[in-house]
Protein backbone atom coordinates (compact mmCIF):
# COMPACT_ATOMS: atom_id res chain seq x y z
CA UNK A 1 0.00 0.00 0.00
CA UNK A 2 2.88 2.37 1.12
CA UNK A 3 4.81 1.51 -2.29
CA UNK A 4 1.48 2.05 -4.10
CA UNK A 5 1.30 5.76 -2.58
CA UNK A 6 4.79 6.51 -3.27
CA UNK A 7 4.41 5.68 -6.86
CA UNK A 8 1.52 7.98 -7.43
CA UNK A 9 2.89 10.74 -4.85
CA UNK A 10 6.33 10.61 -6.69
CA UNK A 11 5.07 12.26 -10.19
CA UNK A 12 3.51 14.97 -8.29
CA UNK A 13 6.56 15.76 -6.43
CA UNK A 14 8.22 15.92 -9.34
CA UNK A 15 5.95 18.10 -11.55
CA UNK A 16 5.67 20.28 -8.23
CA UNK A 17 9.73 20.39 -8.80
CA UNK A 18 9.62 21.42 -11.80
CA UNK A 19 7.00 23.59 -11.45
CA UNK A 20 8.92 25.70 -7.98
CA UNK A 21 12.03 25.81 -10.10
CA UNK A 22 10.40 27.57 -13.40
CA UNK A 23 10.79 31.28 -12.70
CA UNK A 24 7.57 33.59 -13.25
CA UNK A 25 8.12 35.29 -16.57
CA UNK A 26 5.84 38.51 -15.59
CA UNK A 27 8.39 39.07 -12.72
CA UNK A 28 11.56 38.36 -14.70
CA UNK A 29 9.64 41.36 -17.14
CA UNK A 30 9.18 43.40 -14.19
CA UNK A 31 12.93 43.41 -13.35
CA UNK A 32 13.81 43.65 -17.54
CA UNK A 33 11.83 47.05 -17.26
CA UNK A 34 13.44 48.22 -14.24
CA UNK A 35 16.86 47.48 -15.85
CA UNK A 36 15.76 49.46 -18.89
CA UNK A 37 14.68 52.40 -16.74
CA UNK A 38 17.97 52.17 -15.24
CA UNK A 39 19.82 52.46 -18.68
CA UNK A 40 20.98 49.06 -18.41
CA UNK A 41 19.68 48.04 -21.93
CA UNK A 42 21.77 45.33 -22.42
CA UNK A 43 21.20 43.73 -19.03
CA UNK A 44 17.39 44.04 -19.82
CA UNK A 45 17.63 42.57 -22.99
CA UNK A 46 19.51 39.06 -21.54
CA UNK A 47 16.57 39.26 -18.61
CA UNK A 48 13.88 39.74 -21.56
CA UNK A 49 15.38 36.85 -23.33
CA UNK A 50 14.87 34.76 -20.15
CA UNK A 51 11.27 35.93 -19.65
CA UNK A 52 10.71 34.39 -23.40
CA UNK A 53 12.74 31.57 -22.10
CA UNK A 54 10.20 30.70 -19.61
CA UNK A 55 7.36 31.98 -22.25
CA UNK A 56 7.29 31.45 -25.54
CA UNK A 57 4.15 33.72 -26.64
CA UNK A 58 5.39 36.45 -24.13
CA UNK A 59 4.48 39.68 -26.19
CA UNK A 60 5.08 41.98 -23.96
CA UNK A 61 8.64 41.26 -23.67
CA UNK A 62 9.07 40.82 -27.72
CA UNK A 63 7.81 44.36 -27.58
CA UNK A 64 10.05 46.23 -24.91
CA UNK A 65 13.06 43.84 -27.08
CA UNK A 66 11.87 45.97 -30.21
CA UNK A 67 12.13 49.11 -28.08
CA UNK A 68 15.07 48.91 -26.57
CA UNK A 69 16.62 47.10 -30.14
CA UNK A 70 14.73 50.62 -31.75
CA UNK A 71 16.47 53.15 -29.17
CA UNK A 72 19.94 51.49 -29.82
CA UNK A 73 19.90 51.86 -33.52
CA UNK A 74 19.89 48.28 -34.25
CA UNK A 75 16.70 47.70 -36.31
CA UNK A 76 17.17 44.51 -38.04
CA UNK A 77 16.60 43.19 -34.48
CA UNK A 78 14.18 45.97 -33.67
CA UNK A 79 11.96 44.76 -36.50
CA UNK A 80 12.74 40.79 -36.04
CA UNK A 81 11.18 41.77 -31.84
CA UNK A 82 8.08 43.70 -33.36
CA UNK A 83 7.13 41.01 -35.49
CA UNK A 84 6.91 38.31 -32.63
CA UNK A 85 5.24 40.66 -30.34
CA UNK A 86 2.63 40.97 -33.15
CA UNK A 87 2.67 37.28 -33.81
CA UNK A 88 1.55 36.84 -30.35
CA UNK A 89 -0.52 40.07 -29.69
CA UNK A 90 -2.06 40.88 -33.49
CA UNK A 91 -4.12 43.68 -31.90
CA UNK A 92 -0.97 45.92 -30.31
CA UNK A 93 -1.45 49.18 -32.28
CA UNK A 94 1.95 50.24 -30.58
CA UNK A 95 3.79 47.23 -31.67
CA UNK A 96 2.38 47.37 -35.60
CA UNK A 97 2.91 51.09 -35.38
CA UNK A 98 6.91 50.50 -34.26
CA UNK A 99 7.06 47.78 -36.84
CA UNK A 100 6.17 49.87 -39.64
CA UNK A 101 8.87 52.94 -38.58
CA UNK A 102 11.44 50.63 -38.11
CA UNK A 103 10.80 48.84 -41.58
CA UNK A 104 10.34 52.42 -42.87
CA UNK A 105 14.17 53.27 -41.58
CA UNK A 106 15.07 49.94 -43.17
CA UNK A 107 13.93 51.02 -46.47
CA UNK A 108 11.39 48.02 -46.61
CA UNK A 109 8.52 50.23 -47.81
CA UNK A 110 6.37 47.12 -48.96
CA UNK A 111 6.79 45.71 -45.15
CA UNK A 112 6.26 49.06 -43.52
CA UNK A 113 3.18 49.98 -45.26
CA UNK A 114 1.91 46.67 -44.31
CA UNK A 115 2.47 47.38 -40.78
CA UNK A 116 0.88 51.12 -40.80
CA UNK A 117 -2.23 49.64 -42.38
CA UNK A 118 -3.10 46.87 -40.11
CA UNK A 119 -2.23 49.80 -37.33
CA UNK A 120 -4.82 51.58 -38.82
CA UNK A 121 -7.47 49.21 -38.57
CA UNK A 122 -7.14 49.64 -34.72
CA UNK A 123 -6.64 53.05 -34.62
CA UNK A 124 -7.78 55.24 -37.83
CA UNK A 125 -7.34 58.53 -36.02
CA UNK A 126 -4.02 58.21 -35.12
CA UNK A 127 -1.70 61.27 -37.13
CA UNK A 128 1.42 58.98 -36.74
CA UNK A 129 0.01 56.29 -38.38
CA UNK A 130 -1.84 58.06 -41.06
CA UNK A 131 1.45 60.25 -41.61
CA UNK A 132 3.96 57.42 -41.84
CA UNK A 133 1.36 55.72 -44.00
CA UNK A 134 1.66 58.90 -46.69
CA UNK A 135 5.15 59.16 -46.34
CA UNK A 136 6.09 55.42 -46.98
CA UNK A 137 3.47 55.58 -50.46
CA UNK A 138 5.41 58.62 -51.38
CA UNK A 139 8.48 56.45 -50.98
CA UNK A 140 7.03 53.97 -52.99
CA UNK A 141 5.68 56.31 -55.44
CA UNK A 142 1.99 56.25 -54.94
CA UNK A 143 1.01 59.32 -55.10
CA UNK A 144 -2.46 59.38 -55.05
CA UNK A 145 -2.67 57.15 -51.76
CA UNK A 146 -0.15 59.15 -50.06
CA UNK A 147 -1.91 62.07 -51.20
CA UNK A 148 -5.08 60.00 -49.71
CA UNK A 149 -3.37 59.37 -46.21
CA UNK A 150 -1.77 62.43 -46.20
CA UNK A 151 -5.07 64.60 -46.19
CA UNK A 152 -6.61 62.23 -43.45
CA UNK A 153 -3.39 63.31 -41.08
CA UNK A 154 -4.07 67.19 -41.94
CA UNK A 155 -7.87 66.45 -40.38
CA UNK A 156 -6.81 65.30 -37.68
CA UNK A 157 -3.64 67.68 -37.62
CA UNK A 158 -4.40 70.71 -39.85
CA UNK A 159 -1.36 72.48 -38.81
CA UNK A 160 2.01 70.55 -38.70
CA UNK A 161 5.11 71.25 -40.76
CA UNK A 162 5.94 68.15 -41.27
CA UNK A 163 2.90 67.57 -43.07
CA UNK A 164 2.94 70.20 -45.18
CA UNK A 165 6.76 69.62 -46.36
CA UNK A 166 5.20 66.24 -47.34
CA UNK A 167 2.40 67.16 -49.08
CA UNK A 168 5.06 69.79 -50.75
CA UNK A 169 6.77 66.53 -51.78
CA UNK A 170 3.93 64.91 -52.72
CA UNK A 171 2.76 67.93 -55.20
CA UNK A 172 6.28 68.65 -56.44
CA UNK A 173 6.44 64.98 -57.55
CA UNK A 174 3.06 65.06 -59.48
CA UNK A 175 4.58 68.31 -60.97
CA UNK A 176 1.25 70.32 -59.09
CA UNK A 177 4.41 73.18 -58.63
CA UNK A 178 2.43 75.86 -57.32
CA UNK A 179 0.41 73.88 -54.49
CA UNK A 180 3.72 72.69 -53.70
CA UNK A 181 5.26 76.07 -53.35
CA UNK A 182 2.10 77.04 -51.34
CA UNK A 183 2.75 73.99 -48.76
CA UNK A 184 6.17 74.76 -48.43
CA UNK A 185 5.65 78.49 -47.76
CA UNK A 186 3.25 77.67 -45.19
CA UNK A 187 5.92 75.67 -43.58
CA UNK A 188 8.34 78.37 -43.85
CA UNK A 189 6.22 81.47 -42.43
CA UNK A 190 5.78 79.17 -39.89
CA UNK A 191 9.19 77.78 -39.15
CA UNK A 192 11.47 80.15 -40.78
CA UNK A 193 14.66 79.28 -42.22
CA UNK A 194 15.16 76.01 -42.29
CA UNK A 195 16.92 73.87 -44.77
CA UNK A 196 14.62 70.79 -44.49
CA UNK A 197 12.04 73.13 -45.85
CA UNK A 198 14.13 75.58 -47.92
CA UNK A 199 15.48 73.55 -50.12
CA UNK A 200 12.57 71.14 -51.93
CA UNK A 201 10.97 74.83 -51.91
CA UNK A 202 13.95 75.47 -54.06
CA UNK A 203 14.15 72.66 -56.27
CA UNK A 204 9.63 73.54 -56.92
CA UNK A 205 10.85 76.67 -57.95
CA UNK A 206 13.40 75.60 -60.69
CA UNK A 207 10.44 72.83 -61.76
CA UNK A 208 8.18 75.55 -62.05
CA UNK A 209 10.40 77.20 -64.19
CA UNK A 210 10.87 80.24 -61.36
CA UNK A 211 14.92 80.08 -61.93
CA UNK A 212 15.36 84.01 -60.18
CA UNK A 213 13.68 83.00 -57.47
CA UNK A 214 15.14 79.53 -56.68
CA UNK A 215 18.68 80.96 -57.29
CA UNK A 216 18.41 83.90 -54.64
CA UNK A 217 16.07 81.09 -52.02
CA UNK A 218 19.19 78.30 -52.42
CA UNK A 219 22.12 81.15 -52.14
CA UNK A 220 20.17 82.35 -49.04
CA UNK A 221 20.01 78.27 -47.94
CA UNK A 222 24.09 78.22 -48.15
CA UNK A 223 24.10 80.67 -44.95
CA UNK A 224 22.21 78.34 -43.06
CA UNK A 225 22.76 74.77 -44.41
CA UNK A 226 26.40 75.15 -46.28
CA UNK A 227 27.19 71.85 -46.24
CA UNK A 228 24.12 70.15 -48.06
CA UNK A 229 25.23 69.13 -51.49
CA UNK A 230 22.13 69.67 -53.15
CA UNK A 231 21.95 73.63 -52.64
CA UNK A 232 25.32 73.17 -55.27
CA UNK A 233 23.43 70.66 -57.13
CA UNK A 234 20.85 72.86 -57.59
CA UNK A 235 23.03 76.16 -58.33
CA UNK A 236 24.95 74.28 -61.06
CA UNK A 237 22.01 73.01 -62.52
CA UNK A 238 20.27 76.84 -62.87
CA UNK A 239 24.51 77.88 -64.11
CA UNK A 240 24.02 75.44 -67.10
CA UNK A 241 20.68 76.56 -67.96
CA UNK A 242 22.46 80.46 -68.00
CA UNK A 243 24.89 78.78 -69.83
CA UNK A 244 27.76 79.23 -66.75
CA UNK A 245 29.67 76.96 -67.02
CA UNK A 246 32.44 77.60 -65.17
CA UNK A 247 30.19 78.41 -62.25
CA UNK A 248 28.51 75.15 -63.02
CA UNK A 249 31.58 73.40 -62.87
CA UNK A 250 32.30 74.82 -59.82
CA UNK A 251 28.94 74.23 -57.64
CA UNK A 252 29.21 70.18 -59.20
CA UNK A 253 32.39 69.87 -58.16
CA UNK A 254 31.53 71.66 -54.44
CA UNK A 255 28.10 68.94 -54.50
CA UNK A 256 30.54 65.94 -55.23
CA UNK A 257 32.78 66.94 -52.63
CA UNK A 258 30.22 66.80 -50.30
CA UNK A 259 28.62 63.54 -51.55
CA UNK A 260 31.67 61.59 -53.24
CA UNK A 261 29.80 59.62 -55.88
CA UNK A 262 26.52 61.61 -56.44
CA UNK A 263 25.05 60.63 -59.49
CA UNK A 264 23.50 63.47 -60.51
CA UNK A 265 26.75 65.73 -59.39
CA UNK A 266 28.47 63.66 -61.60
CA UNK A 267 26.50 64.00 -64.73
CA UNK A 268 25.64 67.57 -64.54
CA UNK A 269 29.61 68.22 -64.15
CA UNK A 270 30.18 66.13 -66.68
CA UNK A 271 27.53 68.36 -69.00
CA UNK A 272 28.93 71.21 -68.38
CA UNK A 273 32.12 70.34 -69.35
CA UNK A 274 31.25 69.00 -72.62
CA UNK A 275 29.01 72.15 -73.34
CA UNK A 276 32.03 74.20 -72.09
CA UNK A 277 34.64 72.28 -74.43
CA UNK A 278 32.65 72.72 -77.38
CA UNK A 279 32.20 76.82 -76.56
CA UNK A 280 36.06 76.96 -76.13
CA UNK A 281 36.52 74.48 -78.86
CA UNK A 282 38.87 72.48 -76.45
CA UNK A 283 38.70 68.87 -76.63
CA UNK A 284 40.71 68.49 -73.13
CA UNK A 285 37.88 70.24 -71.76
CA UNK A 286 35.37 68.18 -74.07
CA UNK A 287 37.31 64.68 -72.77
CA UNK A 288 36.75 65.92 -68.77
CA UNK A 289 32.88 65.61 -68.93
CA UNK A 290 33.06 62.20 -70.26
CA UNK A 291 35.12 61.01 -67.56
CA UNK A 292 32.80 62.64 -65.04
CA UNK A 293 30.04 60.44 -66.90
CA UNK A 294 32.45 57.22 -67.38
CA UNK A 295 32.86 57.67 -63.25
CA UNK A 296 28.86 57.76 -62.42
CA UNK A 297 28.90 54.78 -65.06
CA UNK A 298 31.45 52.85 -63.16
CA UNK A 299 29.69 53.88 -59.52
CA UNK A 300 26.35 52.53 -61.35
CA UNK A 301 26.88 50.37 -64.49
CA UNK A 302 23.04 50.07 -65.23
CA UNK A 303 22.40 53.13 -66.88
CA UNK A 304 22.53 52.31 -70.90
CA UNK A 305 21.71 55.88 -71.22
CA UNK A 306 24.05 56.87 -70.42
CA UNK A 307 26.38 54.40 -71.83
CA UNK A 308 25.07 55.78 -75.11
CA UNK A 309 25.73 59.38 -74.56
CA UNK A 310 29.06 58.40 -73.56
CA UNK A 311 29.28 56.79 -77.18
CA UNK A 312 28.30 59.24 -78.96
CA UNK A 313 30.03 62.06 -77.34
CA UNK A 314 32.94 60.54 -77.06
CA UNK A 315 33.05 60.49 -81.63
CA UNK A 316 31.88 64.10 -81.49
CA UNK A 317 35.06 65.74 -82.45
CA UNK A 318 35.27 69.81 -81.44
CA UNK A 319 35.60 72.35 -84.01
Amino acid sequence: MIRRFTKLLLPLLVAAFFIAGCQDPQKIYVEAVELDEQGQSDQAIQTLDEAIKADSEFSDAYSLKGDIFQRQGKLEQSSQAYEQAVKYNPVSFKDLYNLGKVNYSLERYEKAIGAFVRALELHPESYDANYFTAKTYYKLEDYEKALNYATEARLISPDNTELEILFGDIYTATSNYETAIAEYRRALEREGNKPEIMIPLGLAYIRSGSFDVARELLNETIRVAPDDHRIYQYLGYLDLRAKDFEASIENYRVASSLRPGDQLSLKGSGVAYILKGFRDKDPVIKDKGIQQWRVALRLQPDQPGLRRLIRKYSKVKVQ
